[in-house]
């Protein structure tokens, strides 16, 4: 029974990578999702966790927040080659996804050592949404070209490359 409730926040995860592809793709506004999504995550685990007295209502929340789970990865693979030149995007992907893996490995590290010194769990997740914040305001400051479709940045990049033959982006 257990298996098949755990099923459900994956299923949310499943549901939100296609619809938050899609509308990023229609809206164009990448750099917009890919620092909303981590907020809206952490915010509703925040939420899940003041109603955890309620297992339904926290379950409905958690999958509320599953939703914006994959959210960012999807804007970011997509940003990364209008970051820079397609043959350093690959490069880019590597780290970024060693850097996740990485985050992985830490993020739980620290979360344990802020419940064993303090005894509170809830501080760690406070201090995550914290940092999500700080992800989304860094993100509204990348470039604009970000947010343009993929054949009006092969233009840019044109005109960008013709004023400065020698430099690569």
């Amino acid at each position: 029974q257990t298996g098949w409730l755990s099923m459900i926040p994956n299923i949310a995860v499943f549901i939100g990578v296609l619809t938050l592809g899609a509308i990023s793709d229609k809206t164009q506004k990448r750099r917009l999702f890919a620092g909303m999504c981590p907020v809206l995550f952490s915010g509703f685990l925040l939420l899940a966790m003041v109603f955890q007295s309620n297992p339904f209502l926290s379950m409905g929340i958690l999958c509320v927040a599953c939703f914006f789970l994959q959210g960012t990865g999807t804007n970011v693979m997509v940003m990364l080659p209008r970051l820079m030149s397609p043959e350093k995007a690959g490069s880019a992907r590597g780290i970024l996804n060693m850097a996740s893996n990485l985050g992985g490995l830490i993020a739980p590290l620290g979360i344990g050592y802020i419940q064993d010194t303090t005894g509170n769990m809830q501080l760690s997740w406070y201090i995550i949404f914290v940092f999500c914040i700080i992800g989304l305001v860094i993100s509204l400051t990348l470039p604009n070209h970000l947010n343009q479709k993929a054949e009006d940045i092969a233009v840019i990049l044109k005109e960008e490359m013709a004023g400065n033959p020698s430099e690569e982006l």
